[in-house]
């Protein structure tokens, strides 16, 4: 199940108005204080392991761009999660076909860290002249904004969305020994044994944990929650048998569940993910009533960035997203 958009807005205070934001497409084939960082050198991380699902964006909603001087040099990609998960795999399909359509290299930097709160500082205070852009998400950077404890030194405006790549399900998962078979099974134990359970959750109230809370006041039970700062960590934590249940995302598990290594319990969605896993039922048909949570993904630019040049980025980013090939390497990186 998954919608994209494209604005160039400021970000919303609530997922609900992106959503409200957003026009369909049929799918085609975490935090302490944090203190303004020195700009990172461009690095380039270690190649991830296969996503999960996306979607081909919207039509353009902008005019052509105009014929600028831009890019004349390399261009930076800040993703705001260590390697491994949906986010830092859909931002690097996206950067390699960028690379190719704007004719300059795009270097991946993976600034994880307090729920994706030290990769937005970069990308707020970075330089506006379009040599960086980043990957945001909601509802996790709202949180990072809206939370005072957060004690975040950017503004909600300080970071303007280009466009956004896919909108993706969470689900209730456990490793594939895990003695809950069933949802029920996690349930009738939850209830029992609580906080001996260990739920993994990335961020403070990113998806994850809305997905979590929504599920514990429905099913009527409090779990442990174990926090990291991204899906990549909580799924080897999983595996591992450090946790005994995570709240991720279609394209966070996608790869391990089909495998066999993790089994998928439930979704947080209004249907069934019927592409990527058919058979998983979800709150509603479980009983637990229609239980939503989601994560989007997408891309932005700091605040002050001229607009030819975010033209031109919204144009490009539209355009690879939009292309065969994109979908190929999303499809291709979800099969196990």
């Amino acid at each position: 199940m998954l919608s994209n958009f494209v604005s160039r807005m400021v970000v919303p205070l609530a997922l609900a108005l992106l959503v409200a934001a957003c026009s369909s497409t049929p799918p085609a084939p975490t935090p302490a204080p944090t203190q303004v960082p020195a700009k990172p050198a461009p690095t380039t991380a270690a190649a991830a392991p296969a996503a999960g699902p996306t979607a081909a964006p919207a039509q353009p909603t902008t005019a052509p761009a105009a014929k600028i001087d831009f890019p004349t040099k390399p261009i930076s990609m800040i993703i705001p999660f260590p390697p491994g998960g949906s986010t830092d795999v859909g931002g690097r399909i996206v950067g390699a076909l960028l690379e190719k359509e704007l004719g300059q290299p795009v270097q991946v930097v993976n600034k994880g860290g307090a729920g994706g709160q030290l990769g937005w500082t970069d990308l707020a205070m970075a330089k506006p002249d379009g040599y960086t852009i980043g990957m945001i998400n909601l509802p996790h950077l709202p949180a990072v904004v809206v939370d005072p404890t957060r004690k975040a030194v950017f503004k909600q405006e300080d970071i303007v969305p280009l466009a956004s790549q896919a909108l993706d399900p969470t689900q209730v998962a456990v490793a594939g020994d895990s003695p809950y078979k069933t949802f029920k099974d996690l349930v009738d134990d939850a209830q029992k044994r609580g906080k001996q359970i260990k739920v993994g959750i990335v961020g403070i109230l990113q998806d994850d944990e809305i997905g979590y809370l929504q599920t514990a006041e429905a099913a009527k039970f409090n779990l442990q929650p174990v926090r990291f700062d991204g899906a990549g960590p909580a799924i080897t934590a999983l595996l591992g048998g450090h946790i005994d249940v995570t709240f991720c995302t279609v394209g966070d598990n996608y790869v391990q569940a089909k495998s066999g290594k993790i089994k998928v319990l439930a979704v947080l969605d209004k249907e069934r993910t019927t592409k990527f896993f058919p058979d998983v039922p979800t709150m509603k048909e479980l009983g637990y009533g229609e239980l939503l949570s989601a994560s989007t993904r997408g891309f932005a630019v700091p605040k002050g960035t001229p607009e030819p040049i975010m033209a031109k980025l919204e144009a490009a980013l539209l355009k690879v997203m939009r292309s065969d090939d994109h979908v190929k390497k999303i499809e291709d990186a979800v099969s196990p």
